[in-house]
């Protein structure tokens, strides 16, 4: 019976518009209210229903909003609507033959319950109306959002969902630093590191990865940004469904400067301040999703900083006679550590060994 009342109720709110939920007393107690109870309800509620976090959050903007400007009745406004309503209650008793009074006595306390509910409800459509009419002169700094750090360390990885419904896969050793709710105008995270975007579509706001003085801006569509300072200068962007724009950001805009459509990639090099355009094979680029260790024409120095952040460990290269201009080429799919140093020994012809979180190669 509980499971009956609850799906009910989730069901019922389907169908809410913004200002049904602006309206709702249980939203209201979620916003306004620290009930652990209530939020566990509302966030257990958008995990099975994403696709309505749009309308949730401009209800939570507005209802905040709402609370902040201070539009409902002060006490002495209440009090004059009542007093009003006292007095005509005064008046059509006085008036009224004795046959009414028992009537009077029975129900007028309940329609004088009622009318005061009226009176609140009266204000809080003006308050809403107000807003409405109003709603694009409110300070942004009247409702703040709190902002979300997502982080992983090294040998691990980490999928979730945006407040919009957008899926992100964070690859190992990065940081995705984006708001709880995104505002009425777009949709803007940062990224440190790599992940893969699958982004909800969107039209009145655009969605937007910063990494460094680089933007990608998209409306919807799915793609991979990586941006590893640690490991090499460049910034790359891979698209794999939709169209991507990729420029330079400033002033809080992505200025375009290469369009990217499925297959093909940008190149930002950080030091030469450079984009260089290209395809790209789907494993090399974006297999890590799948467990895919992919390495295309590296040396071994280079593999080197990529195993130790795919599996968390830290190599010591003791062979003084390593061939470091030599490149390597070759894919991995769920190997263990050992699996790979072994392929890789045989190409670069040394001995290894691994002691806990330490790899000698020697």
């Amino acid at each position: 019976m509980k499971n009956f009342i609850v799906n009910k109720l989730q069901m019922d709110y389907l169908d809410y518009t913004v200002e049904d939920f602006v309206l709702d007393e249980y939203f209201q107690k979620w916003i306004l209210d620290n009930d652990s109870m209530t939020a566990s309800f509302w966030e257990a509620w958008l995990n099975n229903y994403p696709h309505k976090r749009v309308e949730v959050e401009k209800a939570r903007q507005l209802v905040l909003s709402i609370r902040l400007k201070e539009d409902f009745p002060t006490q002495d406004e209440f009090d004059g609507v009542w007093n009003n309503v006292i007095l005509r209650r005064n008046r059509e008793k006085a008036n009224n033959p004795p046959v009414f009074q028992v009537f009077r006595a029975q129900y007028l306390p309940i329609v004088f319950k009622v009318a005061a509910v009226l009176v609140v409800a009266l204000f809080l459509g003006l308050s809403l109306s107000h807003f409405w009419q109003n709603r694009d002169e409110i300070q942004p700094d009247l409702v703040t959002i709190k902002e979300v750090v997502k982080q992983t360390g090294k040998g691990e990885k980490l999928t979730f969902q945006l407040a919009d419904g957008s899926l992100v896969k964070l690859n190992s050793n990065s940081k995705l630093v984006f708001p709880e709710f995104f505002d009425s105008n777009n949709r803007t995270v940062k990224l440190k590191g790599e992940a893969f975007f699958e982004v909800e579509k969107d039209k009145e706001r655009p969605f937007r990865i910063i990494t460094g003085d680089i933007g990608t801006q998209v409306l919807g569509t799915s793609f991979n940004v990586k941006a590893y300072k640690v490991e090499t200068d460049l910034i790359t962007v891979a698209v794999v469904t939709g169209k991507v724009s990729v420029g330079s950001f400033e002033g809080n805009i992505v200025y375009e400067q290469i369009l990217l459509e499925p297959g093909e990639m940008a190149s930002y090099d950080q030091s030469e301040k450079s984009f260089e355009k290209s395809t790209f094979r789907y494993d090399e680029v974006v297999g890590w999703r799948d467990g895919i260790l992919s390495f295309k024409d590296l040396d071994i120095q280079s593999i080197i900083k990529i195993i130790e952040r795919w599996y968390d460990v830290k190599i010591v290269l003791e062979k003084n006679d390593i061939d470091l201009d030599k490149d390597f080429t070759g894919k991995y799919k769920n190997k263990t550590l050992d699996a790979v140093l072994k392929g890789l020994s045989f190409a670069y012809e040394f001995e290894y060994e691994i002691d806990h979180h330490i790899v000698i190669i020697k």
